[in-house]
């Protein structure tokens, strides 16, 4: 039995896949700046670290 996860970003994608993650995620980052809420801005960035992190591994 494999690893339970539930982190979207820890399953191997396609590129497609990652790159409309990371468009979406750094859409988010931009409105979580906007909004000023600190810990709004902190888990969007730590998504999008995240999803970046994902694609190198897939598509070194």
């Amino acid at each position: 039995m494999g690893r339970k996860t539930n982190n979207a970003d820890d399953l191997s994608a396609s590129k497609s896949e990652w790159e409309n993650r990371i468009s979406h995620r750094s859409e988010v980052v931009k409105e979580a700046r906007q909004s000023g809420d600190a810990r709004f801005v902190a888990r969007a960035e730590a998504r999008l670290d995240s999803a970046l992190d994902g694609y190198s591994r897939d598509f070194r």
